[in-house]
């Protein structure tokens, strides 16, 4: 991470600069540049009149972070981040964000970090910026610490060839994917894609992870046009893929969530020796795969985060699937209405999803004597045809806890007295709901 920043800020301070090409007279806000102005560095400033709030420190931080004023500059926060304090103590200043700001990483947010470094180093006397997100990890850190003597001006071409990326491997268990960010030479922006797929094949030294690609796969081609990568792979990768559907799961991820993380490609299909893959062993592929998150850890017990399973729908004939998920303890919410609200919230991506319809709020949920008796809102009404599907959901989830043996679905507080009984009696899990 601290390779990253240095090498991005030194192209970024070296090659950004003032936009107005007007004399300066006030003082000078940095922010990232969007896209169709990257050819004049990654960061670019426009002149604001900081007269009237000069001395007040809080002011001048929410004004910067409301966003430029000037075309071509992008606003450095993401939507719905918050600055909840900002301080200025023995040389070190620090800004305090919401945990909405994680959500940026790699070169994202080493972008948005350099500008707020050289924005406010030099507007104040601070010899350091130390940058946090309400708890939340920032590229893995706590902190992001940045100080004036790694915002020097140097001119190493060798290193403006040299970028970090995030690509995916999979844990040791095979359980999740858990990004890596590792520094690519770019010999030319069409072939960054192989290169990094050539680095799925073996994992960093060291860091304890697998490739999540089966044994003698190779990448054969690769290409892109209108948002959508292809990427022919050798048989191996089909004939010696993993039994186990959350390890197959991982090696088409981790192929889709690396390549989606660069500029361009929002979508992945995969061919085997020239033909279109569209099924992976137990998997359904039946359109071009999306990044999906669901699947990335680790899971962070120190967070208080804890490893489970929710059941998810696939393919055509509507059977669920166990699908690992990181799922935030509380204590005041019980495990099975965490499971719930997680199963409410899950963006149904790839084909796997909960079919519990959009808008379903949950009302309350009790165990007595093995009985989970889960209340929903009238929302769960709306989509009559996946109703049976959606309830397996539900009752296969809860029903893998210990203290859950079966499940009675209730909406408002009663069974809905216009559906057949089979949809609101007592479910227990089957093997014939299973893939």
């Amino acid at each position: 991470m601290k390779r990253l920043i240095l090498l991005l800020l030194s192209a970024a301070l070296i090659l950004g600069g003032c936009r107005t090409g007007t004399p300066r007279e006030g003082d000078l806000f940095y922010y990232p540049q969007s896209e169709e102005a990257l050819s004049s560095g990654a960061l670019a400033s426009e002149v604001r009149d900081l007269t009237a709030i000069r001395s007040d420190l809080t002011a001048m931080a929410e004004l910067y972070c409301a966003g430029p004023i000037t075309e071509g500059l992008d606003a450095p926060l993401p939507a719905g981040t918050e600055l909840d304090s900002v301080a200025l103590e023995d040389g070190v200043l620090t800004m305090h964000f919401s945990k909405e700001l994680a959500q940026l990483g790699g070169i994202e947010l080493t972008v948005t970090a350099g500008a707020l470094a050289r924005t406010f180093l030099e507007l104040t006397d601070a010899e350091e910026l130390v940058i946090t997100a309400d708890g939340a990890l920032l590229n893995g850190e706590t902190a992001l610490r940045l100080t004036l003597s790694q915002l020097s001006l140097r001119d190493d071409s060798l290193d403006r060839l040299h970028r970090d990326f995030t690509v995916y491997y999979a844990s040791p268990d095979r359980r999740y994917l858990i990004g890596q960010e590792v520094s690519v030479h770019i010999s030319s922006p069409e072939e960054l894609p192989g290169q990094l797929l050539e680095l799925l094949l073996t994992p960093p030294s060291g860091s304890g992870l697998r490739s999540a690609l089966p044994e003698g796969t190779r990448f054969q081609s690769i290409a892109v046009e209108n948002g959508l990568c292809t990427v022919d792979v050798s048989s191996e990768f089909e004939n010696r893929r993993y039994y186990n559907m959350s390890a197959q799961c991982l090696s088409l991820l981790s192929v889709v969530n690396t390549l989606t993380g660069l500029e361009g490609i929002d979508r992945v299909e995969f061919t085997v020796d020239g033909n279109l893959l569209i099924r992976y062993g137990s998997l359904f592929i039946d359109a071009p795969l999306e990044r999906d998150e669901r699947g990335i850890g680790p899971v962070r017990t120190g967070l208080g985060e804890l490893d489970a399973i929710l059941y998810l729908v696939h393919g055509p004939e509507k059977l669920l699937m166990p699908t690992p998920a990181r799922v935030r303890r509380s204590t005041t919410v019980p495990l099975p209405e965490l499971l719930v609200r997680s199963l409410l919230q899950d963006p149904g991506t790839n084909g796997i999803r909960s079919c519990i319809p959009e808008g379903t709020r949950l009302n309350g949920i009790t165990v007595t004597d093995g009985t989970c008796y889960v209340d929903l809102s009238e929302q769960y009404l709306n989509d009559p045809a996946n109703l049976r599907s959606a309830g397996r959901v539900i009752a296969a989830t809860l029903c893998a806890l210990d203290e859950v043996d079966r499940v009675r679905i209730l909406v408002n507080g009663a069974v809905p007295g216009e559906f057949d009984e089979d949809l609101f009696g007592i479910l227990t899990p089957n093997e014939d709901w299973f893939l």
